[in-house]
């Protein structure tokens, strides 16, 4: 993994979670340094071990990305992030949050 301080082994752990039950349905070790591209990936994964899609994922703000939104809203899954205040939020923003 690329950091601030050079190249370094490490993974970025992605769990999904069952919101009835709180239980881990999907977990995945990644090389991307942050959560952005994560989303729909993870979402995807977790639909397909659960062999049913979900409704509406929540995630925090370091899932901001309105290009896995896209991703999400053609399979009609709602995605619900805070806006990370890392950059300007795109088109999808504000009719998602709305949700």
């Amino acid at each position: 993994m690329q950091g601030r301080q050079g190249t370094h082994a490490g993974y970025n752990v992605q769990a999904v979670v069952d919101d009835q039950h709180g239980l881990i349905v999907q977990s995945d070790g990644v090389g991307d340094v942050n959560d952005r591209r994560q989303l729909a990936e993870q979402t995807f994964k977790a639909n397909a071990n659960l062999g049913k899609s979900c409704q509406t994922v929540c995630a925090d703000a370091g899932y901001d990305n309105n290009a896995g939104w896209k991703e999400l809203e053609e399979q009609n899954i709602a995605a619900v992030t805070p806006l990370n205040d890392q950059g300007v939020p795109g088109p999808l923003h504000e009719r998602q949050i709305s949700i």
